[in-house]
Parts: structure tokens; C-alpha cells; sequence
């Protein structure tokens, strides 16, 4: 049971410090080890693997890789969230993202200024 605290503890705290502003950052781990800037190109529903269950708990958000900062090059990025994660990932948008394998580590909404 104290395994399954401690697992808890950082997904409280995150939870409970991130607003629902789509101009937050959000970091969840320090060490990553690949990070790039991206333009959303699809926002879809995860299919369960699960015949009975037809309701999705996930988003599958694939990136059209604009830049790599760090780690090997890919035209395109995917990752997975939770539909009741905080984070907002829109379409059509640039983000930088950071991952750790294919867990999300930070990400940020990029704005533009317009002068």
C-alpha cells in the first residue's frame, strides 16, 4: 500500500498545481531525453483494447515535428494523455514537448506575438 502512495504523491501534486490555463507549463519529470517543437496535426480517442468497453480514458496526439531539439529526428511525434489530464493540446497549434521514451515529460504552448 505505501508503494502505491508514493506513486500517487507526484500525481497529486501535479494535479493539484496546474491550472486549466492553456498557456501553462507543465513539467512532470526531470530527465528528458528528447524534446522538440511541434504542430499538432490530429487530437483522437485511444480504442480500448477491451470489446466490452466502448468509451476511451485516452487521446493519442500526433505532432508534425517542426524542430528537434534533442534526440534522433522523426517527421512526426505521437503521444498519449489522459482525457482528464489538465493539459490542452489543440490542433493546428505549436508546442515544444519533451519526452522521456514515449513519456511526456514538459510541454508548452508556443504564442506567437504579432506585432
Amino acid at each position: 500500500m505505501k508503494r502505491i502512495t508514493y506513486k500517487l504523491i507526484p500525481l497529486i501534486v501535479l494535479l493539484c498545481s496546474v491550472q486549466g490555463n492553456s498557456n501553462s507549463s507543465v513539467v512532470i519529470s526531470e530527465k528528458c531525453s528528447e524534446s522538440f517543437v511541434g504542430t499538432v496535426t490530429d487530437v483522437l480517442e485511444v480504442t480500448p483494447f477491451s470489446s466490452n468497453s466502448t468509451n476511451s480514458d485516452k487521446l493519442k496526439i500526433t505532432f508534425k515535428v517542426d524542430q528537434m531539439k534533442n534526440g534522433p529526428f522523426a517527421f512526426k511525434k505521437s503521444i498519449e494523455v489522459s482525457k482528464l489530464s489538465p493539459l490542452v493540446f489543440e490542433k493546428g497549434e505549436s508546442y515544444i514537448v519533451e519526452l522521456n521514451g514515449r513519456s511526456l515529460c514538459h510541454s508548452k504552448k508556443l504564442e506567437i506575438a504579432m506585432n
